[in-house]
């Protein structure tokens, strides 16, 4: 058949690791990722990269000025907005969508869960001790509020020291590093920044969470996870398989992830 043209979002491991399986594939790939970093890392080859938010207009009027076969939604699974706008735009296209997600099932009890960064801040506003804030800069305004019981790990971008300098935080409250974290790694920062309480998202085991959670619980630390939405999707083998047989690839350069 002809050259297959797929528009993937990236935002997660999963995503950057599709991007790549796709190329393999033979695909015509765009990517298209919220920041230059992410575009960085989804460069797989040939594929074209466009960084920057998009809203819903926006991605409609790209799906119809590039007429895609397919659009294969990685991003996070706390970006249901994103998630939304992309469903949207594809089904007003008519273009098959495919959500990829990942198993993010908690495998440790004694958290408290929460439906939202909001929530989660105010719980522990009503708790005593510092927090380590593991969510990202994206949140950081819902926990403004405990801003001087902070300490807060971010990504080494500009993007995220802006945040933290918006809600007032002083650098030695801020942690810029790129993981991914081991249990070791997050044992030792724990260590480097006692605080009573861990917040963390529940990403599952390959987003992080159990690793934080475990060196949490080593320190006797409380632990907060705000939950990620429930949703039907494709494992990245499932959507590849899927994939395979709808454009008839013989997965020859497209094995499973």
């Amino acid at each position: 058949m002809s050259e297959v043209k797929i528009c993937l979002f990236s935002g997660t491991k999963e995503g950057r690791e599709l991007a790549f399986s796709l190329a393999d594939c033979g695909a015509k790939l765009t990517v298209c990722t919220a920041t230059e970093y992410g575009g960085t890392l989804s460069s797989a080859p040939g594929a074209r990269i466009l960084t920057g938010g998009m809203d819903c207009v926006q991605m409609q009027e790209l799906f119809r000025e590039e007429k895609f076969d397919l659009v294969a939604d990685a991003t996070h699974p706390h970006a249901r907005t994103v998630t939304k706008n992309i469903r949207t735009a594809a089904e007003r296209e008519g273009i098959p969508y495919f959500r990829i997600v990942r198993d993010v099932r908690l495998q440790e009890e004694g958290v408290v869960l929460c439906d939202s960064p909001e929530s989660a801040a105010k719980y522990l506003k009503d708790q005593q001790g510092s927090v380590f804030l593991a969510t990202g800069s994206r949140s950081l305004d819902s926990f403004a509020m405990l801003q001087k019981r902070l300490v807060v790990r971010v990504l080494p971008l500009s993007s995220s020291l802006a945040a933290c300098e918006r809600i007032g935080l002083t650098p030695a409250q801020i942690i810029a590093m790129q993981g991914p974290f081991s249990e070791q790694d997050n044992e030792y920062l724990f260590s480097r920044y006692p605080c009573e309480w861990l917040v963390t998202k529940q990403t599952g085991e390959r987003g992080g969470t159990d690793a934080k959670i475990c060196a949490a619980k080593a320190r006797g630390m409380g632990i907060v996870v705000i939950a990620a939405p429930e949703e039907a999707g494709y494992s990245p083998a499932a959507f590849l398989q899927a994939a395979a047989e709808k454009f008839g690839w013989k997965r020859s350069g497209c094995d499973e992830i």
